[in-house]
């Protein structure tokens, strides 16, 4: 005997099927809801997408409304809730949260603080006021506020390594809020690529830093390091020869300037003072200005590299006096990657590129408008998300322009995917989707 059963499926699910069905609209969510927690009074804020996952969670900064205080939070399908040591302290000043093995490690002004998994309480392994924090395969390196570098092990051990006391001076260790400053790779192991204290060199198993000479002078003020094809990329003085800041990559024992066109990239108005690096597409990006390049002083240009010395090809001359380009704070999309570019007046614009001159270009939404200060990224069901000037965007294909999204009333901060559901942070509350709108229709089964 045939019965007719209502059943619900997706969009996608619809198409695939055969069965003809309206797609639903590109500006519109009725699947979004807001959701509370156990701490309804904290709001997610910016920082949700500078959170790490852990396991079905994610563990984030936000502030405590009801003592205004920017503390440790986690969230997942349920809502937001608060993330207290055993002592119920709050942990403030977050500075970092990274993976560790199998939990989280975050550095705080109140020290570093490990989580096994999301139900777990925070235990503290050190008490100093910690800048930045990596994780190698067994150590903890841990730059701290008194400029001096330290290990801790997985017994909790803390080791000081003897070398590494800082200089006021010292731009990259007094910029801890840089996506890259400071040691931000590691070359293998628990080898660390060090970058700070004036010097560029390793520590290897948390010993004493060996430097990494050139010609006999040290590279100084190293920053913004970045990791690609076994070699460490940054940018850094070079007080002989050049006598200028420049960009430079090691594999741990040579190091290779980094030219355009047998030229060095030349530091002028903001030029390869702050570069930022990513890879893509198994090449690397990176941002800098060329001597080679006549596009007025101070001006930033994006360029791809096959990592070679002279490896580098230009993408996309910006013409601008001052601004930069966030590249590592970008998402891949479509087999492109999307990143801001900031104008002479602080303004953010979004971009992407394919890795080719032609395909680098202007994102634009519906209207035709570029899409000004983006915050964050996520792709869920199919679509990237774009949390950008208060408003939540998102579209399908990659060339299609951005659409806003319908269904928050406020203004939206980041947006993050964890695991099977989407996270919107709006103001004070926390938004979460888990699918595209389902649609009814008729299927006889028997």
């Amino acid at each position: 005997m045939q019965k007719l059963r209502k059943k619900k499926l997706s969009y996608w699910a619809a198409m695939a099927l055969g069965v003809a069905v309206s797609a639903p609209a590109l500006g519109q969510i009725d699947r979004l809801q807001r959701i509370n927690g156990t701490n309804p009074s904290v709001a997610p804020g910016a920082n949700l997408d500078a959170g790490q996952q852990l396991n079905g969670s994610l563990i984030f900064q936000g502030t405590n409304l009801t003592s205004s205080q920017v503390e440790l939070h986690g969230a997942d399908s349920d809502g937001a809730f608060l993330i207290r040591p055993a002592n119920d302290t709050p942990i403030t000043g977050i500075r970092e949260i990274v993976s560790h093995r199998n939990g989280v490690a975050i550095a705080s002004s109140g020290g570093v603080f490990i989580m096994a998994d999301e139900n777990a309480t925070p235990v503290q392994v050190s008490s100093q006021d910690a800048l930045r924090v990596l994780s190698t395969n067994s150590l903890l390196y841990v730059l701290g506020a008194d400029q001096q570098l330290r290990t801790i092990d997985n017994n909790g051990a803390v080791n000081l390594i003897t070398n590494s006391v800082g200089s006021t001076a010292d731009d990259c260790v007094t910029q801890p809020f840089v996506p890259g400053t400071g040691f931000p790779s590691t070359i293998g192991g628990d080898t660390a690529f060090i970058s700070a204290f004036g010097v560029v060199g390793l520590s290897v198993g948390g010993g004493d830093i060996t430097a990494i000479e050139v010609e006999g002078s040290r590279r100084t003020a190293p920053c913004n390091a970045y990791s690609f094809n076994g070699r460490v990329y940054y940018h850094a003085f070079e007080p002989a020869g050049l006598n200028s800041d420049q960009i430079f990559s090691t594999d741990g024992s040579t190091v290779l300037l980094q030219t355009f066109n047998e030229n060095a990239f030349s530091p002028t108005a903001g030029g390869t003072q702050n570069p930022s690096f990513q890879e893509f597409g198994g090449r690397l990006l990176f941002t800098a200005n060329n001597g080679a390049v006549s596009n007025g002083e101070g001006s930033y240009d994006l360029f791809s590299s096959n990592g070679s010395s002279n490896g580098a090809q230009l993408l996309r001359e910006f013409n601008r006096s001052s601004g930069d380009i966030e590249l590592n704070t970008g998402f891949e999309f479509g087999n492109n990657w999307f990143f801001s570019v900031a104008d002479d007046f602080g303004t953010r614009e979004l971009w992407r590129t394919d890795g080719t001159t032609d395909g680098t270009v202007k994102v634009l939404d519906t209207a035709g408008d570029p899409v000004f200060n983006p915050s964050s990224y996520a792709i869920f069901d199919g679509f990237l998300y774009v949390a950008a000037n208060t408003q939540l965007l998102r579209t399908t294909a990659v060339s299609a322009p951005l659409a806003v999204v319908s269904g928050i009333d406020e203004s939206v901060d980041a947006v993050y995917t964890l695991g099977q559901q989407l996270l919107v942070a709006a103001s004070n509350d926390l938004y979460t989707m888990v699918a595209e709108p389902n649609i009814a229709i008729e299927n006889a089964v028997s």
